[in-house]
């Protein structure tokens, strides 16, 4: 009877602590629930003398063991592989300074020397772009790449139509 009762006070204890969590917390707070119940269990059987019984059945589960554990361990590898939320890469060059937001794909950029100097690149017009891209082409070839990967990334082929000096009308050799 002790014990039972420990176990609903443990039980809701347990529940109250994981709902108070913030929902990005949830799953690793699910799995240190997991962990600490598991590890509980076991102490438990080991003191009581019943721990054969884990013993028996994890001898039973093992050939299901051996083909389940290997999909969920790359499953769990994979997940912890994963980027960290807020993980941004920044790439500058001559004339660009851009930033790539890992999580959501978004591209923001500035404007570093030129005649368009200090803007922001989601202030500019298409054909501002395609103004920027031709000085670009002009000065820096690096610049003009990095500048090629955001109009893509933003406007898709539309901004192709005006763009005169890619140089994509002169025949490939």
């Amino acid at each position: 009877m002790p014990l039972t009762l420990l176990v609903i006070v443990l039980s809701v204890v347990a529940w109250v602590w994981l709902r108070n969590q913030p929902a990005s917390q949830r799953k690793p707070a699910i799995i240190k629930l997991v962990l600490f119940a598991g590890t509980g269990l076991v102490l438990l059987m080991a003191v009581t003398g019943r721990l054969h019984f884990l013993f028996a059945l994890l001898a039973f589960l093992f050939p299901l063991l051996r083909r389940i554990l290997p999909s969920l361990l790359s499953g769990w590898v994979a997940g912890a592989a994963k980027a960290k939320p807020g993980n941004k890469s920044n790439v500058a060059s001559e004339i660009l300074d851009m930033t790539l937001d890992h999580d959501s794909g978004e591209m923001t950029g500035k404007i570093l020397k030129g005649p368009m100097a200090d803007r922001v690149l989601d202030d500019l017009s298409e054909q501002e772009f395609i103004e920027l891209l031709g000085y670009c082409r002009q000065h820096d070839e690096d610049s003009a790449r990095l500048l090629e990967t955001y109009l893509d990334r933003r406007f898709g082929d539309s901004w192709h139509a005006d763009d005169h000096g890619s140089g994509d009308d002169e025949p490939v050799w």
